[in-house]
């Protein structure tokens, strides 16, 4: 029979279900509970407040936190009705107001269609700007909008001609404004109206700019509806940049648009993910993985989620595939429970998925100590000749280099390090650049000074990551012993390329 372990669970790249202690991987819950009361036990918000930003980048949590307050505010029977617009899942019909407008009126509808919302539908059309329509290329320009008709037929030119013959702009954003609120009294009955916006970063910059004008010009007039919008700030710069150019920043287009905004959590809590992953993992080892994670910078919870999928497949694989000539590499290198091993095949996972370039550096790493020696060659003889030697040696060494004797096997002179080794290999390449080696006792302090020369190259994550080999040999001695299998170091490249 199947043991619970022995099951194959991968994250999915879904928000989580309840923000309970386990799954609260940001510590969400004292925040939207905040929010939440200043909803419910005050209803005065309503008529001050009309837009309420949540400020987080792409995986902090927004969607998990808007839904939780979905599910506590609206339960049945609620005084107030809440209403989910995922702006992504609408983008394509080049008319998110429009689309959010019948949304509301959708979702929010308690009794049959009313006159009042046909009106008000109708004379929206005059005022948004529906983007271009390659079908039935249908539009109408007057001195001060212009108006795409998309899905709303020929018909309708000659209705907005009409209706702009007859009123004014002013006169027509009024007659919308009483409308839509009109429309939201009789379809909502005595219900306040909560709107959250989700995946309005995913969208194309100008429709993250007209979606948040439109709410801001044309639904924040009735007393009975706020919304509540999920915006990563670097998409908004990025739209603002992109149709203003310099004249406007985007903190000065966010204060127009929202009244109130609360910014998400930076960080979160990697341990707690780690333990929900690896739960037969002792202590040690998830304090050993937090700091492998922190340590080379790669803290995104999707990301993170991602790639231990992909570890739990390959460990998946190792049970069911008997690829001839293959099953042994990967059994190798995910058959054991053990730090060493995980830290390692998940590091060359995340290079595989999101350095590709890094990854084929490092797999072809005879290229870079061959680049290393041809910058040698103006040195004078005798410093060529012995540079010359200690690469060849590293290079040699490395096709054969155990990943365990890299830590496990006692050293005392530099010349004589697997650790050593493993750095030369995982280092980045200095392209051009003189490469200088390190010589002398086995220090801590001399490894530092060795990968100190790679710290030019921004945001190199192979630099963090032989920073991080350095404290990883000196925890490793407080973690349990380990079961020790050979494994040689580029095995694990060679299994992610053929089973990635």
């Amino acid at each position: 029979m199947e043991k619970d372990n022995d099951k194959l669970q991968l994250f999915l790249n879904e928000p989580m279900e309840g923000l309970d202690t386990d799954s609260d991987l940001f510590n969400l819950h004292p925040k939207a509970e905040i929010i939440k009361a200043l909803i419910t036990e005050h209803p005065e918000i309503f008529e001050r407040v009309k837009m309420i930003a949540l400020y987080g980048n792409w995986g902090s949590g927004k969607t998990s936190l808007m839904k939780y307050l979905a599910n506590e505010i609206g339960y049945k029977d609620s005084p107030y009705k809440t209403i989910f617009f995922e702006a992504w899942k609408y983008e394509t019909d080049n008319n998110l107001p429009l689309s959010l407008l019948e949304k509301i009126m959708n979702d929010a509808l308690e009794k049959p269609f009313t006159r009042a919302k046909t009106q008000m539908i109708k004379t929206a059309k005059t005022l948004f700007y529906l983007g271009t329509n390659a079908v039935l290329n249908s539009s109408i320009t007057t001195p001060v909008i212009k108006v795409d008709l998309g899905n709303a037929g020929k018909k309708t030119v000659e209705d907005i001609s009409r209706e702009y013959d007859r009123k004014s702009l002013f006169d027509r954003i009024g007659k919308f404004e009483k409308g839509f609120c009109k429309a939201v009294q009789e379809n909502a009955g005595n219900k306040k109206l909560i709107v959250f916006i989700d995946d309005l970063d995913r969208c194309d910059p100008e429709n993250v700019l007209s979606l948040l004008s439109s709410i801001k010009h044309f639904f924040t007039y009735c007393n009975n509806v706020i919304y509540i919008v999920g915006i990563d700030k670097n998409a908004v710069s990025l739209a603002i940049k992109s149709k203003y150019h310099e004249i406007m920043k985007a903190e000065e287009y966010l204060e127009k648009i929202f009244d109130l905004s609360f910014n998400m959590p930076e960080n979160m809590d990697i341990k707690k993910l780690l333990l929900l992953s690896f739960p037969s993992m002792d202590e040690a080892g998830i304090c050993e993985l937090k700091n492998f994670f922190e340590g080379i910078g790669f803290t995104n919870p999707r990301h993170i989620k991602k790639v231990i999928n992909k570890y739990k497949l390959l460990k998946t694989l190792n049970q069911l595939i008997k690829a001839k000539g293959k099953k042994e590499l990967l059994s190798a290198i995910v058959d054991q429970e053990n730090i060493i091993t995980t830290v390692f095949m998940i590091f060359i996972i995340i290079l595989y998925e999101y350095f590709p370039h890094k990854f084929s550096e490092i797999y072809k790493y005879e290229e870079k100590f061959t680049s290393y020696i041809k910058t040698m060659k103006n040195l004078d003889d005798k410093t060529y000749k012995m540079m010359l030697n200690y690469f060849t040696a590293i290079r040699n060494k490395s096709k054969d280099l155990e990943l365990f004797s890299c830590f496990l096997k006692p050293c005392t002179n530099m010349a004589d390090s697997d650790l050593l080794n493993l750095i030369h290999i995982f280092s980045p390449c200095l392209n051009g650049s003189y490469v200088r080696f390190i010589e002398g006792s086995n220090s801590k302090n001399a490894y530092l000074n060795y990968i100190s020369q790679f710290e030019s190259i921004e945001n190199n994550i192979l630099t963090d990551f032989c920073k991080y080999l350095v404290d990883f040999n000196d925890s490793i001695k407080s973690i349990k012993p380990l079961k020790y299998k050979p494994v040689k170091v580029l095995s694990l490249f060679e299994a992610a390329r053929f089973f990635l």
